[in-house]
């Protein structure tokens, strides 16, 4: 495949993924730019900056999950709005209540409520259908990995 076909086949799926997810495409490249800037100015002990990128991480799964929900429900852009507002808002309350400091209860914390927003991510088709859940598994299995090895 030559440079050009890829670099315009990625363009446009970048650009596919920040119509669709504008919230979760931002939230990850406010991650990566935190990341970026704790390594390269050696911030690897500012406590707010740590936290910062664990919320801007945690943001990803959240509203990559209210997303797909409105998407399956509704396509009002009233009740799109609430979800984002709801999305925010668990985020910041997120932030304050369980980010205090970062110890080992606050990082497993941050973990399981991570797989848990993924795995909604994963099941929300599912549980608005509610039918073959053995071929759903089966299809995002298979699916995640003939995109690992395809590509």
């Amino acid at each position: 495949m030559r440079i050009s076909t890829l670099t315009l086949k990625l363009t446009k799926a970048l650009e596919n993924s920040i119509r669709r997810f504008p919230l979760t495409v931002l939230s990850a490249f406010a991650t990566c730019l935190s990341i970026i800037i704790m390594i390269e100015r050696k911030l690897e002990n500012n406590l707010t900056l740590q936290r910062l990128i664990l919320i801007f991480a945690l943001s990803i799964p959240i509203t990559l999950s209210f997303k797909l929900l409105w998407e399956r429900k509704s396509k009002d852009l009233r009740q799109l709005l609430l979800y984002y507002l709801t999305s925010i808002i668990i985020i910041i309350g997120y932030y304050f209540i369980y980010l205090n400091k970062i110890d080992y209860i606050s990082v497993s914390r941050f973990v399981g409520t991570n797989l848990i927003f993924y795995l909604a991510f994963l099941f929300i088709p599912y549980f608005l259908n509610r039918k073959n859940f053995e071929m759903y598994s089966i299809k995002i299995f298979t699916g995640f990995l003939l995109q690992q090895y395809t590509h």
